[in-house]
């Protein structure tokens, strides 16, 4: 399953410890990055992993809770996405008819 995963500095944290971090840090096994972005203004970035464990994104994301805010979301191709998402509105259609 994939999953995006956004990040920004916590209030009053120091993201360069976060940076010196990332730079010893090795993912769980399991857990791969598909893609990883900085944000262009400086302050955070995201990654786009595939995983079957949600243990695993705790374990990662731990690793960096003191200094980093984390927003995790699975996703799903588009192709996939838009047939559930029309099959949902038109369940709550059919609650107003």
């Amino acid at each position: 399953m994939l999953f995006h995963i956004s990040y920004v500095p916590r209030a009053g944290a120091d993201a360069r410890v976060a940076l010196g971090r990332f730079t010893k840090w090795t993912p769980p096994a399991g857990l791969e990055f598909k893609s990883h972005h900085a944000s262009g203004n400086g302050w955070g970035g995201f990654a786009i992993v595939e995983t079957t464990s949600a243990a695993l994104i705790i374990e990662a994301t731990v690793t960096f809770a003191d200094v980093l805010e984390f927003e995790v979301k699975p996703v799903l191709d588009i192709n996939e996405a838009v047939p559930i998402q029309m099959k949902a509105n038109a369940w709550i259609d059919s609650l107003s008819s």
